[in-house]
Parts: structure tokens; C-alpha cells; sequence
């Protein structure tokens, strides 16, 4: 395929840069000091390490969104380790202005498996749209496991597709193609493969069939293969199905038919006793949201405290009531799978709703230690979801809750995620004092989302930069956003993509 222009002023640019920058002004020791910690910090995120290091740091600037990465990200996606070109493509795909990745970059992955990875995690986070899944489709450079991938999501949008390419990854060696292919094949009108691929499928071990089902029937759910679900049906009519399986078959079931997916639960929770189980069940009916007629939390027993408020929180969505109060009341049973549920039901309802649950969550990190690790954690979730609905009712949190307290830090960290400019004027709010790990958060904060800092923020971000107390994920950013403000990028880019 022909090289863009942009990739050849891309390289050019690095070129050039690697050429030009070798006279730099002096600094003072500081100043060395935070540079070289910054460089450290980013040259971790290009060296593959046994403890996991670089994945952290190259997820840590991924998480920034800022442009100025994208020179960094396209060196990384053409050279080295597999994985770390996978983030590369993925991260340049996040700071694109178009929001998509390169299809270029990815058929120049040597490795199958990467390309497999980028392609099904760029079509997760929609960084993939209908003509870049035809052009990748178009060339000869793609396996079997991710141009199945890829006429899935073209179904699943509706979009024509090649039929005879589908009836021939439907007779793969490889069964996951050959069931998902299958599969695809039913829901355009054309079930002749999918009996074959039963065939196939009893000819496995228990534990191979049961692992092979638990994905095919959650690939069936996330591109609604409506067509294919005669193969859920089956599975749970199977007297010796395993649990996992059922449970699965379940979930698509009662997301794509709920009518029958409702009459198939009803049927499998009367007869297991199991507590935990039933717990399972109950967060199945959650999760099909909306599609679930209230009816069908009537089969969970009101007299048990968390089936009984998981039931009134279930009701609630499916009527359309008023639901703040039924998803509050769940969370304050502490129970963590239903709380994850909650933040996620919270997205679907109205501002003024969603705003409740989503503050409630963030008022109830302090308190008994038991359990503050996934208090903190869901209101991290819960101030990044209700920053992007009311910015205002998040920056007022910030600043009436004690400095650097757990809730201080938990609602900075929501802010991460953000790419509004709002997000760093909230930091500014945050009396910063000294190096604590609140004051280090805000000043990140601010230093992603402005164009300049002052000379004692440059200074104190370097500080942050060298040893600050903060995570190995927040430091990478401050040593990248420390090298952007200080006029580095270059000189980082020659010493870190310099020829050995």
C-alpha cells in the first residue's frame, strides 16, 4: 500500500529532529535532574520489561490524549516488541483528529496475534469505522481470526458483506472462526454451516467445548447475531451444561429475546439452590437493562436484603421510574458486582438522577477501612461519569472535601480521563501547598490542559517529575507533560529513538 503524505512528513519531521537538536541551552542542576527523571520515565514505556513497567507507562501517555505524543507513538507502532506497537497504533488512533486508527500501521504488524489485539480492541473503542474494516478486508495481508472479526462488526452495523469469504472462513480448521463465521453465516439467512459447527463442537472435551462456548455465545451477544440464537437455546436445554455456560447463554439470551431469555431463567433459577448463583442470576436480569419486563424480578424473593433491593433497582429501569433512590439504597449494601452494575445503569437515566448516584458514591469512600479500596475505586468511575454530565456539581466536591484526603484524590482521578479544559480548571481550585499526592494530582491536571505554566508550576512539576508521591502511572505523564513545557520533546525523541 502507498504511504500517505502525512506519515512522510511524519517522518521527515522525526528526521529532521533527530538532525537538529543536538545544541541545547544549559540548564541549571534542577533542571537536569527533572529531565533526566522525565526521559526515564518516558524511555521505561519503549523498553519491554519482565514486571510489567512499560505497559504501565504506555498506558499512563496514552491516558493523556495529547497531541504531542503522536511523533512518539509513530516510531513506537513501526518498531520492537508486538505489544508496545499495538499500544502505539491504539494511541495514535485516541489522539487522531479523526478518532480512528491507521489500517496502514496495523497490516504492518509481522506479528498475528498484535494484529488480531489492535484490530479487536480498536473496534471496542470505535476507533475503526465502516470503510477502514473494507479497506483492511480489500488487501491479503489479514488471517483468519480478525477478517472474521471484521464481517462481524460489518453485520452488526448492518453492512453487506462478502458471502463466499464468510462461507469460506465457516469451513476453517481454526473451530473459533469456523463457530463465529458460522455463526454470521446464520444471521444472514444461511444455517446449512452452523450444523456443521454443532458436528465439530461434540467432538471436543467438556472443558474445551465449555471454554469455546463461553466466547462464542459472548461474540453472539455483542454483535447481536440474533440469528444464531437456536445455539443459546440449545445449550441451555442440555442437561449436564455446565454453569458458566448457562449463565452465558442466559445473558445473551435475555439481551437479544428477552421474552424467552426470561422464560429460560425463570426455569434454571428454580431449580439452583445455589445463594451465589441466584446472586448471578439476579445481576443477569440487571444487566439486560431496560429489555427485561419488570415482571421478571418477581421470581427473586423480596425478604432477602440484597436479591430483595437488586429486584426494586431492576424494576425501577424497566418501568422508566424514578430510579435514584432504589440504585442508592443497592449501594449502600456494599456489594461490589451490583455497585459496578449501578454506575453503569446510572449512564442510561437523566441528568438530575444520574447526578445522585453518582455523588453518593463519591460521599462514601471515607469511613470503615473494610471495603476502601473498591469504595475508592467506584467513585474514581463515578466523578469521571458525572463530569461529563455536570462539571459544576464535581469541581464544588473537589473543593468543600478536606485536602488531600482519599476523597480529594479519588475525584482528581476521575479527572484524567477528561479531555475537557474544564477538568484542569477544577484542578486549579485545589489548595496546593506542597507535594502532597492531591496537590501532584492537580498540577498534572493543569499541566495537561494548559498551554503554559508558570516558572514555579514548571518547577514543582519537575519535583513531581523526579520522585513526587504519586503512581508510577501519573509520574510518566508528569515526566511527559514536564518535557512538553519545558521545550524537551525533541531532545526526548532524538535520545530516545537514537540508533544504538
Amino acid at each position: 500500500m502507498r504511504r500517505t503524505g502525512a506519515r512522510w512528513s511524519s517522518l521527515l519531521v522525526l528526521s529532521f529532529l533527530v538532525v537538529a537538536v543536538e545544541v541545547l541551552p544549559a540548564q541549571s542542576p534542577t533542571e537536569d535532574r527533572a529531565i533526566e527523571a522525565s526521559l526515564r520515565h518516558v524511555r521505561q514505556a519503549v523498553v519491554p520489561q519482565r514486571n510489567g513497567a512499560d505497559l504501565v507507562a504506555l498506558f499512563s501517555l496514552r491516558q493523556l490524549r495529547d497531541a504531542s505524543l503522536r511523533p512518539f507513538f509513530y516510531q513506537l507502532a513501526q518498531r520492537g516488541d508486538p505489544v508496545v506497537r499495538v499500544h502505539a497504533i491504539l494511541g495514535l488512533g485516541e489522539i487522531s483528529e479523526t478518532g480512528r486508527v491507521d489500517p496502514w500501521l496495523i497490516t504492518q504488524l509481522q506479528s498475528p496475534q498484535a494484529r488480531y489485539t489492535v484490530i479487536a480492541n480498536a473496534l471496542e473503542m470505535g476507533l475503526l469505522d465502516i470503510d477502514h474494516v473494507n479497506q483492511m478486508l480489500a488487501g491479503d495481508e489479514l488471517e483468519a481470526r480478525p477478517r472474521v472479526v471484521l464481517l462481524a462488526y460489518l453485520i452488526s452495523q448492518h453492512e453487506p458483506v462478502d458471502r463466499q469469504a464468510l462461507a469460506r472462513l465457516a469451513a476453517s480448521g481454526n473451530l473459533s472462526v469456523a463457530g463465529l463465521a458460522a455463526c454470521l453465516r446464520a444471521q444472514i439467512g444461511d444455517d446449512d454451516d452452523l450444523t456443521r459447527y454443532r458436528q465439530r463442537l461434540d467432538a471436543l472435551t467438556r472443558s474445551d467445548r465449555n471454554r469455546h462456548l463461553v466466547d462464542l455465545l459472548q461474540a453472539i451477544g455483542d454483535y447481536r447475531l440474533t440469528g444464531a440464537l437456536d445455539l443459546a437455546e440449545k445449550v441451555l436445554a442440555a442437561p449436564d451444561a455446565d454453569a458458566e455456560v448457562v449463565l452465558t447463554a442466559l445473558n445473551t439470551m435475555l439481551v437479544l429475546d428477552p421474552p424467552t431469555g426470561v422464560t429460560l431463567f425463570n426455569r434454571h433459577l428454580a431449580v439452583d439452590t445455589s445463594y451465589s448463583r441466584k446472586v448471578r442470576y439476579a445481576l443477569l436480569l440487571l444487566e439486560a437493562g431496560r429489555g427485561v419486563p419488570a415482571s421478571a424480578y418477581d421470581r427473586l424473593p423480596a425478604d432477602d436484603q440484597l436479591l430483595g433491593h437488586m429486584a426494586r433497582a431492576g424494576r425501577a429501569i424497566s418501568t422508566g421510574a424514578d430510579a435514584s433512590r432504589p440504585l442508592i439504597d443497592l449501594l449502600s449494601l456494599g456489594h461490589y458486582r451490583a455497585s459496578r452494575w449501578v454506575i453503569d445503569a446510572a449512564g442510561e437515566l437523566d441528568t438530575a438522577q444520574a447526578t445522585l448516584v453518582y455523588e453518593y458514591l463519591i460521599d462514601a469512600i471515607e469511613g470503615d477501612r473494610r471495603g476502601r479500596d473498591e469504595r475508592a475505586e467506584l467513585a474514581m468511575i463515578a466523578a469521571a461519569r458525572l463530569f461529563e454530565i455536570n462539571p459544576q456539581a464535581v469541581t464544588d466536591r473537589l473543593v468543600a472535601v478536606d485536602d488531600d484526603s482519599l476523597t480529594q484524590q479519588a475525584i482528581l482521578l476521575g479527572l484524567f480521563d477528561s479531555r475537557a479544559p474544564e477538568a484542569g480548571e477544577a484542578a486549579r481550585r485545589v489548595k496546593r501547598i506542597g507535594y502532597g499526592r492531591a496537590d501532584s494530582m492537580a498540577l498534572i491536571l493543569i499541566a495537561k490542559h494548559t498551554d503554559r505554566l508558570s516558572e514555579k508550576e514548571l518547577q514543582d512539576l519537575g519535583v513531581i517529575a523526579s520522585g513526587g508521591r504519586v503512581s508510577a502511572v501519573l509520574q510518566a505523564q508528569a515526566g511527559w507533560l514536564y518535557l512538553k513545557h519545558a521545550g524537551r520533546l525533541e531532545h526526548t525523541l532524538a535520545v530516545i529513538f537514537a540508533d544504538p
